[in-house]
């Protein structure tokens, strides 16, 4: 009876660790990566020339469309203090970009709350024919701090926010990572942790 219990523990942390890790949400239908970026920069140079990777070729997304996560990036990573948002969400659907594991990684310089859920596109170039126009960020500093910041505060309570922490990714070597996440002097600190 003991190896019994054994093998369908060890077949229940299996199925646990492959429901939560990149692969099996990008095999998800209707799995999309949200970049936010300045509506300037959409008009200007996105739909002229698709979306292009930094320097390294990095593309910084977030895995979810709440809007508390978006605008808490939008406010912490985009906008420029006291700067009004006027932002996009642009979809990234794995149906019209078909992106792999080796592609994908977690964003390691996110420090706020929503770091989670922020990962990095290793693509030189999204075409215009694979972005979707999601909405948009047009409302008061404000108002826009109020919702991100209610969304942190919420964030880490929430079932979401643990499992984003459960995320499995793959590194270039074949190694399995998973974000982890803990509280120090009042304040989330991220770093990843090998499987």
């Amino acid at each position: 009876m003991g190896i019994q219990l054994f093998v369908y523990q060890l077949l229940s942390l299996i199925c646990y660790l492959r429901k939560n890790d990149m692969e099996f949400f990008l095999n998800n239908a209707g799995a999309s990566f949200y970049h936010i970026t300045r509506r300037s920069r959409w008009l200007n140079d996105i739909q002229h020339h698709g979306l292009r990777g930094d320097g390294a070729n990095r593309i910084f997304v977030a895995r979810t469309d709440d809007q508390g996560i978006l605008y808490s990036i939008a406010l912490n990573q985009i906008l420029e203090l006291e700067e009004d948002p006027d932002l996009v969400i642009l979809r990234l659907s794995q149906e019209k970009n078909t992106f792999s594991l080796a592609e994908l990684s977690y964003d390691y310089k996110a420090i706020e709350t929503t770091a989670p859920f922020q990962s990095i596109i290793l693509r030189p170039n999204i075409p215009l024919a694979n972005i979707d126009y999601a909405g948009a960020i047009n409302v008061s500093i404000d108002e826009l701090g109020l919702i991100a910041n209610k969304s942190d505060f919420e964030l880490p309570e929430k079932p979401l926010f643990h499992q984003a922490l459960n995320v499995l990714y793959t590194d270039k070597n074949g190694r399995s990572y998973k974000v982890n996440g803990e509280i120090q002097d009042g304040k989330w600190t991220f770093n990843i942790q090998y499987i």
